[in-house]
């Protein structure tokens, strides 16, 4: 796969940034676009366009420097692993976020990439914590759980809260009462933020990015 280069200029330097094709690997294009604006990855003034595999290459060669002149075997062991999930960010990465902070992913062990590279994966898709109701029902869970408990609802399935009815008076009714309450609270936050950006989210990312710092955003699963 091919991609376009575009010349921009960025904190007054002229540099390149790499342009998505259709369906194109985002964390991938993410991460190289991070290090060219960064300055610390280059690409060849004569190319109008980059393959993925050059591409994973000079990501690579960026990894790699994390180990030169160093003693220290957690860093060598971190680049070890970031080589070897290099080749994943191809096709994509997996993520699923936690509603509850910009910071909050389960990652799978590509993500260690990003960790080497010093640069971080932030999204905008936060509950705001004034919102009571909805911040108790969500907390800390992360978007395929929600999926989960919505499939459950749908299907009449109170197995996740027999705990709570076998520890208490409450009958079976209260607990799909209690299940049909959460669902409809979780499905209004999703229709409402249906772009994965909440104004709680940009807040959040304003306060959290330090002052010239790049980072990759996650919204609407790209």
């Amino acid at each position: 796969m091919e991609y376009t280069l575009k010349r921009t200029v960025y904190d007054g330097r002229p540099t390149r940034i790499i342009l998505q094709n259709e369906n194109g690997p985002c964390p991938l294009i993410g991460l190289a676009n991070v290090l060219l604006l960064r300055g610390t990855m280059d690409i060849h003034e004569d190319y109008g366009q980059i393959d993925s595999q050059l591409l994973l290459q000079l990501i690579g060669n960026e990894v790699m420097k994390r180990a030169e002149n160093t003693t220290d075997e957690n860093v060598r062991y971190n680049v070890s692993e970031a080589m070897e999930a290099l080749p994943g960010l191809e096709t994509g990465l997996n993520v699923n976020v936690r509603l509850n902070s910009v910071t909050g992913f389960d990652l799978p062990k590509e993500s260690v990439v990003f960790d080497i590279l010093d640069i971080r994966l932030l999204h905008g898709w936060v509950v705001d914590p004034s919102d009571e109701e909805t911040a108790k029902v969500i907390g800390r869970t992360c978007y395929n759980q929600l999926i989960e408990k919505l499939v459950a609802a749908s299907a009449g399935d109170t197995s996740a809260y027999q705990d709570i009815a076998l520890s208490s008076p409450q009958t079976k009714d209260a607990c799909l009462a209690r299940q049909t309450h959460e669902a409809e609270v979780i499905e209004h936050f999703l229709d409402s933020n249906a772009q994965q950006l909440t104004w709680h989210g940009l807040a959040e990312l304003h306060d959290v990015l330090r002052e010239g710092e790049l980072a990759v955003l996650f919204r609407n699963n790209h």
